[in-house]
């Protein structure tokens, strides 16, 4: 099959974010795999970082971010349609928009108001942009909602959109009472990354009970600000690992998921505090890792510990028992899809005590998560593998 036509994708943050940037290479991958003529366009707010990642794609900068420009430019595009179309052709971003067969928005959990309205706003943005320049958009493989400020806004961006794919029965069910109809559940497009096999396990072979921990220092911070100190939830999380050590003879895995690109407290930064307070064994993964070749060190533990949904999933993936901590219905929603969601603690105050309780109870299971996860994975990757069928799709008719 082959296709001469351009594919836009918008909404993700940075590629520092390994679950931003394994959505943008599945999709990469998946579309030149099918249509190897396709010219894929990346709009990233972090141009001159994502250019690095993406070899395949031309990066041009996104100005979604830059919410006084963003919305100026929004109002522009309520002038008349031959100005509005004269304006974009001389104007580098919304140039891309004209080129594209297709824009693509891969937001993953951002069109929603859970993280305030500014931000809702601000993902709305690029499929404000695709409909006034009258291009085809998809909304792929998202968890999405809710919204109350901004719904009316997303209703009718939602109801503009070619299709709209939901990686969870949650967004898929809140769609429903909103009346949409051209929506359909899928799977997160993590399940169809491969792992790196040229990758050297730094996970290696022991008697000991390998368990990967894959903190989010974003979310521990502003756990901390609302308990009893900057560093007060790395040690509370250690005590409890502490604990377990004295219980099992553990070996930690300390893996590192997003990088802040404005040099905020981040993953690494938190594994590298955990790493000083824990009396088991600890190997740290390092945090320049791809997202495939994070994926093989999550297969060579025997069991996972997520804050990052895409940690969990990765874990979830390899056959890995996992228990994600969940401050999003994104994480309740992949694991109610796989009929797990007994394993999802919530981030509340009572955090700590039902980790612990969770991880001895999952030690005991493993073997029967495991056998369960054999029986559901073939069907959720067939499902996610309807993401990319769409968009082959939609590509090949339009050009």
């Amino acid at each position: 099959m082959t296709c001469d036509g351009a594919l836009l994708l918008v909404g993700t943050y940075c590629g520092l974010n390994k679950g931003d940037r394994l959505m943008q290479q599945v999709m990469i991958d998946g579309v030149l795999e099918a249509l190897p003529e396709t010219r894929v366009i990346i709009a990233s707010p972090f141009k001159e970082i994502d250019c690095e990642f993406y070899p395949r794609a031309a990066v041009v900068k996104a100005s979604r971010r830059n919410l006084p420009l963003a919305l100026l430019k929004c109002l522009l595009l309520l002038l008349p349609y031959r100005i509005r179309i004269w304006l974009a052709r001389r104007n580098h971003e919304w140039a891309t928009y004209l080129q594209a067969d297709v824009v693509v928005d891969l937001s993953g959990d951002m069109l929603t108001e859970d993280y305030g309205v500014l931000i809702a706003i601000s993902h709305a943005i690029p499929l404000f942009y695709a409909r006034m320049l009258s291009r085809k958009y998809m909304v792929i493989a998202q968890s999405v909602g809710p919204f109350r400020w901004t719904r009316k806004l997303y209703l009718w961006l939602l109801r503009g959109a070619k299709a709209i794919t939901v990686r969870d029965p949650i967004s898929r069910r809140y769609l429903e009472q909103l009346q949409l109809a051209n929506v359909q559940e899928t799977g997160d497009l993590g399940f169809l990354l491969r792992p790196a096999a040229s990758t050297q396990n730094v996970v290696q072979e022991t008697s000991q009970i390998r368990i990967g921990i894959a903190p989010s220092g974003l979310l521990m911070q502003k756990f901390s600000s609302s308990q009893n100190g900057a560093k007060s939830s790395i040690d509370a999380m250690a005590e409890v690992f502490n604990r377990l050590a004295t219980q099992f003879e553990v070996h930690y895995v300390l893996i590192p998921h997003v990088q802040s690109p404005r040099g905020q407290i981040d993953d690494a930064a938190v594994c590298q505090q955990l790493a000083q307070l824990l009396d088991a064994p600890v190997t740290q993964v390092a945090p320049d890792l791809t997202p495939a070749e994070v994926k093989t060190q999550v297969g060579g533990l025997d069991l996972l510990i997520a804050y990052r949904m895409h940690a969990a999933l990765a874990g979830l993936d390899s056959g890995i028992p996992t228990i994600a901590i969940s401050y999003s219905h994104k994480t309740d929603g992949l694991y109610e899809r796989l009929g797990l969601s007994h394993w999802v603690v919530q981030n509340n105050e009572n955090l700590l005590s039902s980790l612990e309780h969770k991880v001895c109870e999952l030690i005991d299971s493993r073997q029967e998560v495991v056998a369960h996860l054999q029986r559901v994975l073939p069907g959720v990757r067939d499902d996610a593998k309807k993401n990319l069928d769409l968009v082959i799709a939609e590509l090949s008719h339009g050009s």
